[in-house]
Formats: C-alpha cells, sequence, structure tokens
C-alpha cells in the first residue's frame, strides 16, 4: 500500500515526484557510458576486457526507462510490488523493444541462389522515448494511488495486470502522437537549416538547448533531424551550453560529483528545478544564442551520429576536429566549447544573480 497520503498530494509534488524519478533514473543508466564509453572504444579492438566493459556500460542504457519508473514508484512511496508495476509501465511505454517479423531473403552463396529465413524476435534500440515515459507512468501512478488496498488478498494478480498490461498498452497505442512531438520539433528545426548561418546556429543552438535539458533527447531529435555539417555543431553547442551553464549554477550549491555529472551528460538531473521554475531556461537560450554565432563565426560542423552529445565524452570536438579543414582548427574547438562558453557564461550567471536577482544558488541545489 502506498504510504502517501493522496489527498496531500499537490500537483507540484506529483509532477517533482515524476521528474526527479527521471532524473536520477538517467543518472544511473547513462552516467557509466558517458563517463567511459569513448575510453573503452579505443581499447576495445585489442582488449576482450574492454570489450566486455563496453558491452555492460552500454547494454545498462537500455534499462533507463524501467529504472525511470521504480524510481518514481519510490518517489510516491509505493511499496515494491508497486514500484515494479510501473517499471513494467515504463518499459512499454519507452517503444525501445520491437518486434521484427520473421524475414525470407534469397542470397547468392558461391554463384548458386539460396533463401534464407531470418527467425521472428525482438530487438532493442536506444533508450526509447523519454517523454512518453512520463506521460504513461504519470497515469500508472495516479491509478496507483487510486486503486490503494482495493485489491486486497488478489493485489499479487491483478496489480500487474491492471497496472502493468493495462496501462502499459495505453502507454503502447500513445507511443506515436507522443513520439510526434520531437518530429514536429524536428520539422521546425529543417526550417532552421535553410536560413542564413548567423540566424540558424544561434536558433539550432537553443532548440537543442532546451531538448537536452527537457524530457526530449537532443540525440533522439539530432537522428530524426539528420542534422549535419554547421547544424550538427550548432546542436553540439547547443547542448554544451546547457551544461556549461547548469555547471556553473549548480557549482557552489552543491559537492563536486554534481557539476562533473551534468559536464559528463547527466543534464537531465536539474529538469525538476527547471520545470519549476521555466524563467531559468532564459539565460541558458541566451548563453546557446551567442555560442551558436561563433559555430557560424568559427564553422565548427559535425554529423548526423555525432550531433545532440555536446561535449560528453568529447564526442562532439572530436568529430569537428576530423571533419573540419582549418589549419586553426584546434583552436577552434577549444574556444567555441571551453573559453567563450565558460566565460560568457559565468558573465549571464554574474548578471542574473548579482544584477537582476533573478535567482541564485540555492535553486540549483540536487536532492536526490
Amino acid at each position: 500500500m502506498s504510504e502517501q497520503n493522496n489527498n496531500k498530494l499537490t500537483a507540484k509534488q506529483f509532477t517533482l515526484n515524476v521528474l526527479n524519478g527521471m532524473a536520477i533514473g538517467i543518472v544511473a543508466a547513462l552516467i557509466s557510458n558517458a563517463v567511459i564509453g569513448g575510453l573503452l572504444s579505443a581499447f576495445a579492438e585489442e582488449s576482450a576486457i574492454a570489450r566486455g566493459l563496453q558491452f555492460v556500460a552500454t547494454a545498462i542504457q537500455f534499462a533507463t526507462a524501467p529504472l525511470i519508473g521504480f524510481l518514481i514508484g519510490l518517489n510516491f512511496k509505493f511499496n515494491p510490488f508497486q514500484s515494479a508495476c510501473l517499471s513494467l509501465v515504463a518499459y512499454i511505454a519507452a517503444g525501445n523493444v520491437q518486434f521484427v517479423p520473421a524475414q525470407t531473403l534469397t542470397v547468392l552463396v558461391d554463384g548458386v541462389e539460396t533463401t534464407k529465413t531470418i527467425a521472428a524476435g525482438f530487438v532493442v534500440k536506444g533508450i526509447g522515448d523519454i517523454l512518453n515515459v512520463l506521460a504513461a507512468t504519470s497515469i500508472a501512478a495516479l491509478l496507483t494511488l487510486f486503486i490503494k488496498n482495493k485489491f486486497g488478498s488478489l493485489t499479487l494478480l491483478l496489480q500487474p495486470i491492471v497496472v502493468g498490461v493495462g496501462v502499459g498498452y495505453l502507454g503502447y497505442i500513445m507511443g506515436p502522437y507522443v513520439g510526434a512531438v520531437t518530429k514536429y520539433l524536428g520539422e521546425l528545426i529543417r526550417y532552421f537549416t535553410e536560413l542564413q548561418p548567423y540566424i540558424m546556429c544561434p536558433l539550432l543552438a537553443i532548440t537543442f538547448c532546451f531538448a537536452v535539458s527537457s524530457p526530449l533527447s537532443s540525440v533522439a531529435l539530432a537522428l530524426i533531424t539528420e542534422v549535419n555539417g554547421l547544424s550538427s555543431g550548432a546542436a553540439n553547442i547547443g547542448v554544451a551550453s546547457a551544461a556549461t551553464f547548469l555547471i556553473i549554477a549548480s557549482f557552489k550549491a552543491n559537492r563536486i560529483g554534481v557539476p562533473v555529472a551534468i559536464f559528463f551528460g547527466t543534464i537531465k538531473m536539474m529538469l525538476p528545478k527547471l520545470i519549476m521554475r521555466p524563467y531559468l531556461f532564459l539565460p541558458m537560450f541566451v548563453l546557446a544564442a551567442i555560442n551558436g554565432i561563433f559555430v557560424a563565426f568559427f564553422g565548427i560542423i559535425g554529423d548526423t551520429a555525432s550531433a545532440g552529445f555536446g561535449y560528453i565524452s568529447l564526442i562532439g570536438p572530436l568529430k569537428a576536429y576530423a571533419l573540419m579543414d582549418s589549419s586553426f582548427k584546434l583552436l577552434y574547438i577549444v574556444l567555441a566549447y571551453l573559453v567563450i562558453p565558460f566565460t560568457v557564461g559565468y558573465i549571464i550567471h554574474f548578471v542574473c544573480t548579482r544584477v537582476l536577482k533573478l535567482y541564485n544558488n540555492e535553486y540549483f541545489k540536487f536532492e536526490a
């Protein structure tokens, strides 16, 4: 039975329970690969141990959605069985587990046509749609609060069916519609790419800055919209801008582990703080826009696969270094990813806290 009295549960606390569960789940599932993934890749070909560690760090990410579901249940003080049912709903709502039907192919073997049949099975693709996970688990949490102990001795039988299968199916059919949010945002980005660079890059940087600091996925958005070249560079700088601002803003209010975790990509851990005070997005967007101008000025580029990562595992900077032709590309990359963002970011933070009094450092204190 839930120990939390839903008569006292406000809409704000409900939202915080959901968002905090998502933030901590993402930290737990993604931080390992973000920190050591690039290093392990460098040694994977020659070391079986590195390959094994890389597999584990990568595979752990696929459990992001069920982990979020379980943690949301804990935030509502549900018992382990109720939390497990929320985890099942999140697992289905993510949509990253897909059924692939059997396929029959005709191939040439030693010059002879041979029919090969690939058996049907399930495949896992990415971490799934986090936005749909939040929607489905919120419904599951509401239903669990309503049910309480109504099932009595039949709880073990009915809870997984009513909540796990019932709301899980709702999350399954909601998936394409919730996914349309990302699709429409992607169409907006395609429109941006048709504009002039000094207009396009700040707009793209702001868009990806918002995506990475919201329930949306900046990486998924990059893959859907197939941003490339200068657009990819702007997308990465937008992600890096979000991380830079949150590192600066959270530094004094937290122990060193929090800004370090943000640097390695767990930007969404600060989502509850941003959602509760949406105006905190404004200085972040200003920083992204300014940094986006320098993307166009320096010609920072990338490809679709590298877009949306920012400086996580140095994926964005390394890809820019590989693709840029300029003799000063290393200098440009250091300026674009580190020097300018942190310098401008600190100035913006100083103005917002000391001059405009828009917020204070305690607003960014992370509470696990």
